[in-house]
């Protein structure tokens, strides 16, 4: 019987172990644009925490969108959780009506996490965590317009500290090369999924297209 060379069988005996312990694949990007999806209810990789939410056609086109009944500020959670901040960008289309205005944006990191949120009641846009304000802007907001919303939360380069960006701007016009308004946090971004919110305090639907989630490269 012709014996293996030592170097080989240490080979086979030792590549099952590395592979057991290779990292876990980082959360890939996502893109979502609805159009796969049919009519009504929502599948179950979106994930509602709260609203009336559902898939309705617009022409060719399909939209995420939240009604009014029940009246309250809902949100879908979408793609896999992340550990390390990334960015969220969707393209939003929100109504007033009187005086009454909508409220909306997106987020990361879950319910608990940072969001980027527009409220045209105060011709503002802010960073909230956790429905604290921790950070306001100016933001001059057009009704019936699609507006670009993006939250970006990534490591400084201070040490155990995190900066988190917030742009808003109208569909057509060029991304802002400056944020619209910022922040820092000594505390890590919690774990969870990107998340698109809406409050159509105006009584009229809220929509959601065009959805880019990409987590950090940390």
């Amino acid at each position: 019987m012709k014996l293996l060379p030592l170097a080989s069988v240490l080979t086979i005996t030792f590549l099952p172990l590395l592979a057991q312990d290779a990292a876990p694949a980082a959360p890939e990007s996502l893109k979502e644009d609805f159009q796969k999806l049919s009519p009504g209810a929502l599948p179950d990789e979106l994930m509602v925490v709260d609203g009336a939410f559902s898939i309705v056609a617009a022409g060719e086109n399909k939209l995420l969108e939240i009604g009014t009944e029940p009246l309250t500020e809902g949100a879908v959670l979408l793609g896999k959780s992340m550990k390390h901040g990334g960015t969220i960008k969707a393209k939003i289309k929100a109504s007033s009506k009187r005086r009454s205005f909508p409220r909306f944006g997106v987020g990361l990191g879950g319910t608990s996490g940072f969001r980027l949120r527009v409220t045209p009641a105060d011709k503002a846009v802010e960073i909230v965590k956790e429905d604290e304000r921790v950070a306001k802007a100016e933001f001059a907001w057009k009704t019936d317009a699609w507006f670009w919303v993006e939250l970006k939360v990534t490591p400084s380069e201070a040490k155990d500290s995190w900066l988190v960006e917030g742009r808003a701007w109208e569909d057509g016009q060029p991304r802002p090369e400056a944020p619209s308004v910022t922040t820092s946090s000594s505390t890590a971004p919690p774990n969870g999924k990107a998340s698109l919110w809406g409050a159509p305090f105006s009584l009229v639907p809220i929509q959601f297209d065009d959805v880019e989630v990409t987590p950090s490269a940390k």
